[in-house]
């Protein structure tokens, strides 16, 4: 029963609202309160995925206090259980649910309980959750302080420091941020496109429509009209990635918009509106009447368009989507619903001749502008000149213009010194990678001319000495040989490293995975390190806290992941020195951490550890061979395994990597995973222990 559902808790945790079945929901939370009712034999971890599971599920029903009320109890078995990481969760929602509730000491207390257990174990992702529903909220409710720049701060360094699946939704969260609530369209399509590659990466086809659509809003927002129309309706017309039909219902209304607002494809807007209306049965109940408002703006914008609906009707049809949007107020999911409502009241009463009204109105509307994109600021100071022109008070209307062009000017302004400031960064960033690539190519020129110049070295002295004595040249060759092996490993190290660098990059670099028991494979990785160790009188010890335990995994990639790790230790620990290796379970992960006593890894160079090309010492006279790939590859496996890799940066001595990889097991059947036992890979050992002087 763990495993279904640890799966359902997977498929909801990090949904997005929109793609999720509200029928499903339900009907999940009516079974397994059934559940509890009647099974008398539940285990405190089993009753603990299952509040949890109850718990999200109400969460995405909106059904607060009863899902705070699940998350509460889920508490209660997490600390009898003592799983650390959904005592973690259930803080993290339960501060989300006080915020909503309006009970702010409750709110503080869970945050806080819920930034420290992540914080201190490195759980980077559902940190950036905690501070993505921080800053929502606070948004939503109008609060935009100096603290909420910060945990947006704090959530785009996160995003440098882990990649999985849910960075791409935080990177297309923080660019709606930016673009509804900042009002930096410019930025919110950087973040939409560093969202839509992890999509792409990952595979994730719904978010990738998500995303998709965000970007087309954030052209339309910029009145690049063209590139958003192309975009959603290239979506809509999509028959491989078909969006759910709320989404689909959401695309439309937009494109209706933009006609209107274009005054194009008039023909398309009625069949557009049908569509909806045929689909509302489909919709979730929560959502429907708040599509049934949106459609009711859209009839009014029509009806002012074609000048064919009466004031009573049109009346009518904002004062049922302004009923709907009410009820709603910040939970409403469409945006600048307030000032499109206002703004379509003056519309229709200047357009009956009802100029104080519409003057009214469309001052309301001005209010509401503010908090959106400076084009709904100048349409809304347009539109109150002409009210004021068509009641004779033409010095209001002046007013009102020059209020326009000097809200231009600033734009203009504004713009020039973002673009200039755009464009310096991306010099300093290009100068920086000119840099890096540089020192790179410099590093690996010498990487490869020292083997070569060693290898072709002892070519020559061999040509020298053919035509002795047999037994002359076997000595010579003897002598040599060693040397020329060693040299050729080092440059296949390299080259194979390269080679898999960019299948990464390409996004084809496969792996195999098998059900395969992770104590063991570590243990005789270690274990097939010895020779080396010896060599330079090193201590190692291999620790484990469990005995036997089978992951999913590719055995010959962590094979890659460990030796590159080992080799490091081994590189950088002085004779005599020390190694560990230690396995242990860490809530849903399996962790190994690698350590030693060496020396270590300068702070300033902590950050950067993992970038590709980043060398610790990257002098050409250095004393430790290395292309800076290697780090850069092991955080490229881990990931294309789920998991995490990250130096402990409170280590006072040496250096201590740890690797998390989810304890999960294989879905397929069984005669589809190939379970061939580990044989350790001689030549691969070589090759990484080529480039330690000390050990050929």
């Amino acid at each position: 029963m763990i495993n279904t559902l640890k799966n359902l808790i997977s498929s909801l945790e990090y949904s997005y609202s929109l793609t999720l079945d509200m029928n499903f929901l339900t009907t999940t939370v009516t079974k397994y309160e059934n559940l509890i009712d009647e099974e008398n034999t539940l285990s405190l971890e089993e009753l603990m995925y299952i509040h949890y599971l109850i718990a999200l599920c109400d969460d995405n029903l909106r059904n607060n206090d009863k899902s705070l009320h699940h998350f509460n109890l889920c508490l209660y078995y997490s600390i009898l259980t003592n799983n650390e990481t959904y005592i973690g969760k259930c803080y993290l929602y339960a501060s989300k649910l006080y915020f909503i509730l309006s009970d702010l000491d409750e709110y503080v207390y869970c945050f806080n309980k819920a930034e420290k257990i992540f914080t201190s174990n490195n759980n980077y992702c559902d940190l950036s959750k905690l501070y993505i529903y921080t800053i929502l909220h606070n948004l939503r409710l109008g609060i935009c302080t100096s603290k909420v720049f910060g945990f947006i701060a704090k959530t785009l360094n996160l995003l440098t420091l882990y990649e999985n699946e849910f960075s791409a939704q935080t990177y297309m969260i923080l660019g709606s941020v930016y673009a509804i609530y900042l009002k930096d369209n410019y930025y919110a399509i950087e973040l939409y496109k560093k969202a839509l590659f992890l999509a792409n990466k990952y595979n994730l086809v719904t978010l990738k429509i998500m995303i998709n659509y965000f970007i087309a809003t954030g052209y339309i927002d910029l009145n690049r009209n063209n590139e958003g129309c192309k975009i959603l309706e290239n979506l809509l017309s999509d028959t491989v990635a078909v969006p759910p039909i709320t989404m689909k219902c959401v695309f439309t209304l937009e494109l209706l918009n933009l006609y209107i607002t274009t005054e194009s494809n008039i023909d398309y807007i009625g069949k557009g509106i049908d569509f909806i209306q045929e689909n509302l049965i489909l919709l979730p109940q929560l959502d429907r009447l708040q599509f049934i408002s949106q459609l009711l703006i859209i009839k009014c914008r029509l009806g002012l368009l074609l000048n064919n609906q009466s004031i009573d009707t049109l009346l009518n049809w904002i004062t049922k989507s302004n009923e709907i949007y009410t009820v709603y107020k910040t939970s409403y999911r469409f945006s600048h619903a307030d000032y499109t409502i206002n703004c379509l009241f003056g519309d229709i009463y200047y357009e009956f001749e009802d100029y104080l009204n519409a003057l009214e109105y469309h001052k309301l509307a001005l209010e509401f502008s503010s908090m959106y994109e400076s084009k709904y600021v100048i349409y809304a100071h347009q539109k109150i000149a002409k009210d004021y022109a068509a009641l004779n008070n033409y010095k209001e209307a002046f007013i009102n213009m020059e209020k326009v062009d000097k809200i231009r000017s600033t734009i203009q302004h504004v713009n020039l010194l973002d673009n200039y400031t755009k464009v310096y960064k991306e010099y300093e960033d290009f100068k920086e990678n000119e840099e890096t690539k540089n020192q790179f190519f410099a590093n690996l020129s010498h990487e490869l001319k020292t083997p070569i110049n060693i290898i072709y070295s002892s070519i020559q002295l061999l040509n020298m000495f053919k035509d002795t004595n047999e037994d002359k040249f076997k000595g010579y060759y003897g002598k040599h040989e060693k040397s020329v092996t060693h040299n050729c490993l080092r440059i296949l190290k390299l080259i194979d490293n390269l080679i898999d660098t960019t299948k990464i990059d390409s996004g084809s670099f496969n792996l195999t995975f098998v059900n395969y028991d992770i104590v063991k494979l570590i243990e005789d990785i270690t274990l097939s390190t010895l020779p080396y160790i010896e060599i330079k009188k090193l201590n190692i010890i291999f620790d484990t806290e469990i005995e036997q335990l089978e992951i999913k995994c590719d055995p010959y990639a962590i094979e890659r992941i460990m030796l590159n790790l080992l080799s490091n230790a081994i590189k950088f620990t002085n004779n005599g020195g020390n190694i560990n290796v230690i396995i242990s379970l860490k809530d849903t992960n399996v962790c190994i951490k690698v350590n030693d006593d060496g020396i270590g890894i300068p702070p300033s160079m902590r950050d950067q550890i993992f970038d590709k090309f980043i060398q610790v010492d990257n002098a050409l006279n250095r004393k430790k061979e290395g292309s800076g790939i290697g780090l850069s590859l092991v955080k490229s496996i881990v990931e294309l395994h789920n998991g995490r890799v990250y130096l402990n940066s409170t280590r006072m001595r040496g250096s201590e990597f740890i690797i998390l990889l989810p304890n999960v097991k294989s879905m397929e059947p069984y005669d589809k995973i190939i379970c061939n036992t580990y044989v350790p890979n001689t030549s691969k050992i070589s090759a990484e222990f080529s480039d330690i002087y000390e050990l050929n």
